[in-house]
């Protein structure tokens, strides 16, 4: 059996529980999109908008979705949000079963779901819909990724898009200079776009 160099293998959005909250980010190799600071302007948004009660729906014990949950967390504290997040998890398919996990989130109602992708938000939004449960106006949800279906979707998804065209091709560049120059380029961290939407509207309270 044969292995990889070390010096040339690129790390792309790095999964490995180890690396949760990127604490452990390597220091050449590894490109990742900036989930920690689009998910603080997210809950900040929220926040600003009149959402209290947070909820977290993720993926298991990945370093994507630890990361993004504890962003959530700390996020909140920041803003002045003393309530606890309420915690959903579902497998790493979970969003081929999105009507059982909807059944879950109905029966607890956050004012605010952010999902750890943009497929398991849709997923959940379409199984909250047939529960009775009407997305803007019950439960707001936001969800990562990007997808080009999250704008297409009734209501249409708030999302935090990363830049996967761009993470693809600074991965090919970072591996071609690897092999001329027999080293790794430095890590870098790509911004990402919050992008507001109709399922995440300012929250209209009751006078």
């Amino acid at each position: 059996m044969s292995f990889a160099r070390p010096d040339r293998v690129v790390f792309v959005q790095a999964d490995h529980p180890s690396l949760a909250g990127y604490r452990l980010d390597p220091p050449t190799g590894s490109i990742r999109a900036g989930e920690v600071e689009g998910i603080e302007e997210a809950v900040r948004y929220l926040v600003a908008s009149g959402y209290r009660q947070f909820a977290y729906l993720g993926t298991g014990a990945t370093a994507t979705n630890l990361t993004r949950r504890a962003a959530v967390e700390r996020a909140m504290r920041a803003a002045g949000v003393r309530r606890p997040l309420r915690r959903f998890a579902v497998g790493a398919r979970g969003w081929r079963s999105g009507d059982a996990i909807a059944q879950r989130i109905a029966r607890s109602r956050p004012e605010v779901l952010i999902c750890y992708d943009d497929k398991l938000a849709l997923a959940v939004m379409d199984g909250l819909r047939a529960q009775g449960v009407d997305v803007p106006g019950d439960v707001a949800i936001i969800g990562f990724d990007g997808i080009p279906f999250a704008a297409l979707s009734n209501p249409r998804l708030s999302t935090i898009a990363s830049p996967s065209l761009e993470m693809g091709r600074r991965a090919a560049q970072m591996l071609v200079a690897s092999i001329e120059s027999g080293s790794l380029p430095s890590s870098i961290v790509l911004p990402v776009q919050l992008l507001i939407r109709d399922s995440s509207p300012p929250r209209r309270v009751a006078a």
